[in-house]
């Protein structure tokens, strides 16, 4: 009888602790992935003005706010500055 109570606080305790480390888990994951969204690159297709043609631009999110981000972008080539500027002149942001 005795040898089972101590096996069944073993199968508790060993419970537990998983549970416990799950938790942890999930609290990392949880934070890599807010870090992730901060620091991450990514690539963004954009659609510039008259051209229907998207193109492609490496960008780093510098700020997450409620109300939108912040992206740097990373400019490769004179083209991709060309159409990054005539995107940004013809969208409108919106408060």
């Amino acid at each position: 009888m005795l040898y089972h109570i101590v096996i069944i606080i073993i199968f508790a305790v060993l419970a537990y602790a998983v549970v416990v480390l799950f938790r942890k888990f999930t609290i990392i994951q949880k934070r890599r992935k807010e870090r992730q969204l901060k620091e991450s690159e990514f690539m963004n297709e954009l659609v510039s003005g008259g051209d229907l043609k998207p193109f492609k631009i490496k960008g780093e999110i510098v700020r997450v706010q409620t109300d939108g981000v912040g992206v740097k972008f990373k400019i490769d080539s004179q083209v991709q500055e060309s159409a990054l500027k005539s995107f940004m002149n013809n969208i409108q942001i919106s408060e």
